[in-house]
């Protein structure tokens, strides 16, 4: 119950804001960060995500699907490590 309770609180935030534009400066608080629509891992689409993490350069917050999320995290992952080793394929495949 508790579970789905908080999946509905997700999902009504991310539509609430799905039509903000990216700010233009760091210190504008009054616009979030866009959030990715696809697990930067699996490209499955992500419906709500509480694992976020920031891609400067494209001026985006990346998710992990609950699912990836899990994994790596059972496995005694550090899921910042995974989205900086994602960050720098990223970067390594836009050279």
């Amino acid at each position: 119950m508790m579970a789905a309770k908080i999946s509905e609180i997700f999902t009504e935030y991310e539509e609430a804001n799905k039509d903000l534009e990216p700010t233009t400066s760091r210190l504008d608080t009054e616009q979030e960060i866009p959030v990715e629509k696809y697990c930067c891992i699996t490209g499955e689409a992500v419906k709500s995500s509480f694992c976020r993490y920031p891609d400067p350069k494209e001026d985006t917050m990346m998710v992990i699907s609950k699912e990836q999320m899990l994994l790596h995290s059972r496995n005694g992952g550090n899921i910042s490590q995974i989205f900086k080793q994602v960050l720098a394929l990223r970067r390594k495949r836009e050279q």
